[in-house]
């Protein structure tokens, strides 16, 4: 049974080996634009171009070479004084040979990939956010809709971070700046792509109420943003197309046969002509030239540094440019991040100015790629609430006075009451000689269960949540938000059709720890998803 996808796949340029086009003996009906299929009645692949099928296009056969020359006719043979026979006639004469097929005309030259290098702007503008246009020559393969940073050209330490809402083809770009760097006005800018600037970190949660008479602890800080994505890879460019098959030379044709002499004997039959040589094919057009392309890797030796100017040898002629920010990594948990101050596409040679890293030690195998904005800090958790004093045991009687008049012992001080379990507040002791302790719930960790500084809490690492919900009503390009509230980014989405249970598979975002954003493209074919979080 196929898989159902409501979305495209992207395989980020890497092989789809050994595929088999989907063979069909008639069209597809209500067929899509660039729709494809392999006719087994034509034994052709087929294309849809919104109006009509186009079959894959053959080689044109070569025109026939022209016919070679008739023989001349042998002459007559004299006749014999005494009735002797006529001499023979002579042989026709060979046919000429065909002329040589005219060599096919070569293929058109691929048209070039467009990419997001040298996309420069002379527009005079005041570093600031809002929106921004800019007038260009080439608009290069920006799209609206793509995270970019607008560098002065001169100072790379003056910028502006934004996203483009308008384009015009080599004319103008338009940029709603949200974050920028320096300040001043300019008139010399170079466009290139940046990474999405994380969401911003949740607030901490509520400091517990502290035990009775102390101060209650601060709330935790804020989680830090989700990386940004990486930004798209520019299309590669078309291929050029196969020039034509040079057309085959003609056959000469059959010398004729030499005429009979009156008396004389058959003349012998003319050669046949030679067949023509065939054209040569024409040349393949040259490729397109590839889009930009950011990922790499280097084998620098390097100290990982927490800030400075570090310099490693990466890729030649990538899409890199002067105040980029790129993350390098050995690993998970030993890396470097910063901004590009210098990239010679030559030598592949890239200086960075590290503003942070994570781990430590000196290694040789690094992967070098775009890094997105890091999202601001949340807030600090309020305070909690000072628990309240517990009261003092009241004094004993005094003795009676003695015979001797020594004075009675003081009665003790009642005890503090114990505190209950998940920030309430322990009974109070008893008014007397001792105060009674409150009784302390016995909870122990493990199993599932989390105690930490008397608070008790699910172990999500141990105990799987879940959550599932079902919309109808869907149509096509939809998009739903759903509010799982299981409080972590760590989760795992399947989505069903909910009466047969067929899976789908849709685009799916962590928009923050509770809410989980679906979007496709192709509408459900019952107008309904059930939509499961696990996490």
């Amino acid at each position: 049974m196929a898989r159902i996808f409501l979305t495209g796949i992207d395989l980020k340029q890497n092989q789809l080996l050994n595929p088999v086009i989907q063979n069909l003996s008639t069209a597809p009906s209500s067929p899509s634009l660039g729709q494809i299929y392999y006719d087994t009645t034509l034994n052709y692949l087929r294309t849809w171009n919104g109006t009509a099928w186009l079959n894959a296009s053959q080689g044109t056969t070569g025109t026939t070479g022209a016919q070679g020359t008739q023989g001349i006719q042998g002459t007559t043979g004299l006749q014999g004084t005494t009735g002797t026979q006529g001499t023979s006639g002579t042989n026709g004469t060979q046919g000429t040979t065909g002329t040589q097929g005219t060599q096919g005309t070569q293929g058109t030259q691929g048209v070039q990939g467009r990419s997001h290098l040298n996309v420069t702007s002379a527009t005079s503008t005041t570093i600031g956010t809002g929106s921004k246009a800019f007038t260009v020559t080439n608009s290069g393969d920006f799209n609206v809709g793509e995270y970019v940073i607008v560098t002065n050209t001169g100072t790379p330490s003056n910028f502006m971070l934004g996203q483009i809402t308008a384009l015009t083809l080599d004319s103008s770009i338009t940029v709603n700046v949200t974050n920028t760097g320096g300040s001043g006005t300019f008139a010399a800018w170079t466009f290139a792509t940046s990474g999405l600037q994380g969401i911003q970190g949740t607030t901490g949660s509520q400091g517990t109420t502290g035990t009775q008479g102390t101060n209650g602890t601060n709330g935790t800080q804020g989680t830090t943003g989700s990386q940004g994505t990486t930004g798209a890879t520019g299309s590669q460019g078309t291929t050029g197309t196969t020039g034509s098959q040079g057309t085959t030379g003609t056959t000469g044709s059959q010398g004729t046969t030499g005429a009979q002499g009156t008396t004389g004997a058959t003349g012998t039959q003319g050669t046949q002509g030679t067949q023509g040589i065939q054209g040569t094919t024409g040349s393949q057009g040259l490729q397109g030239t590839a889009g930009n392309v950011y990922q790499t890797s280097s084998t620098t030796s390097m100290t990982i540094s927490g800030t400075g100017t570090q310099t490693f040898t990466v890729g030649t002629y990538l899409s890199y440019s002067v105040g980029q920010s790129v993350i390098v990594a050995n690993s998970i948990s030993n890396l470097m991040y910063g901004n590009v101050t210098a990239y010679t596409p030559a030598t592949g040679s890239m200086t960075i100015n590290v503003t942070g890293s994570v781990g430590s030690g000196t290694f040789t195998s690094w992967t070098v790629n775009l890094d997105g904005a890091v999202g601001i800090q949340g807030p600090s958790g309020i305070q909690g609430t000072t628990g309240a004093q517990g009261t003092v045991g009241t004094q004993g009687a005094t003795g009676t006075q003695g015979t001797v008049g020594t004075q009675g012992t003081t009665g003790t001080t009642g005890s503090q009451g114990t505190q209950g379990l998940q920030g309430l507040q322990g009974n109070q002791g008893t008014q007397g000689v001792q105060g009674l302790q409150g009784s302390q719930a016995s909870v122990t960790q493990g199993s599932g269960i989390l105690v930490s500084a008397g608070v008790v809490s699910v172990d999500t690492t141990l105990v799987a949540e879940k959550y599932r919900v079902n919309y109808g009503g869907l149509s096509a390009n939809g998009t739903q938000v759903v509010n799982h509230g299981l409080s972590t980014f760590y989760t795992t989405e399947n989505v069903y059709d909910p009466t047969s249970l067929v899976e789908y598979f849709v685009d799916v975002t962590h928009t923050d720890a509770n809410h989980t954003t679906f979007s496709w493209i192709t509408a459900p074919p019952n107008g309904a998803l059930q939509f499961v979080i696990s996490g």
